[in-house]
């Protein structure tokens, strides 16, 4: 943004629809030129509102499938078919998903990516559990995932939050990653790497997002291109060394 001579304004909704209508009154209020936004939810009128009435918008990561909001995300389908795949490949069919947040559109993608690979793959045995993308959701629901008869043989967190608080809950009971339990999360942070164990994960490619989106920004800003722009980007799976082969 810099490039360009712009200053950004940045705002966290801490996943919270009312607090995301709130900043983004103030954003309006203090006359600013564009917006990229991680929506918060489903619901879009607001964001509709100001789309309709000349702001140019730029979505990123979350998006509106059905609308003509401009956007910039990872093709989440495919990254959740990657991962999933790959547990298969190395034995694993006992695999249980923690997911994010239901309603917002990567968990549905990423939900169906992990359901259709083990569907492909004749697997009907398999759950799927969570309500959030946050550490306290991985935390508790694989406590619950360890009080089952059949722990699974792995899990994959939709979210790295998600598998933080995945990793508290198998260090409490003494469990280890890859011996006992394999784990894979989509998103990839640099802390991944100075783990104890290194975790497998997807990588979304952020940089060419964060361009791309900005480029789309401008060229709206300085109507160069009015026409809708919807980009899903390839993600990365990066295998290290929290799966175990167990064939």
């Amino acid at each position: 943004m810099r490039k360009y001579g712009y200053t950004t304004l940045i705002a966290d909704s801490d996943a919270n629809y009312e607090i995301e209508k709130l900043e983004l009154q103030q954003m309006v209020s203090r006359n600013i030129e564009g917006l990229i936004i991680v929506p918060c939810g489903d619901h879009l009128g607001h964001i509709q509102s100001l789309h309709s009435g000349g702001l140019p918008i730029i979505c990123i990561d979350r998006y509106f499938e059905d609308q003509d909001i401009p956007y910039v995300a990872t093709d989440n389908y495919e990254g959740a078919l990657l991962a999933t795949e790959f547990l298969i490949e190395n034995g694993h069919t006992l695999i249980s998903c923690i997911q994010g947040s239901p309603p917002s559109t990567p968990n549905r993608l990423r939900v169906k990516g992990f359901t259709d690979a083990m569907e492909a793959a004749g697997i009907k045995n398999y759950n799927i559990v969570g309500d959030d993308f946050s550490i306290q959701n991985g935390y508790l629901e694989t406590r619950l995932l360890l009080q089952q008869k059949k722990i699974p043989t792995a899990i994959f967190t939709l979210s790295n939050t998600i598998a933080l608080g995945c990793l508290k809950a198998l260090k409490e009971k003494n469990i280890r990653i890859p011996e006992d339990i394999s784990l894979i999360t989509f998103d990839d942070q640099p802390y991944l790497d100075y783990l104890e164990t290194p975790l497998s994960c997807i990588a979304q490619p952020v940089s060419d997002i964060s361009k791309i989106a900005i480029k789309f920004l401008f060229a709206r800003i300085n109507k160069i291109n009015d026409k809708i722009n919807q980009v899903l980007l390839k993600p990365e799976l990066k295998f290290k060394k929290s799966i175990r082969n167990i064939n």
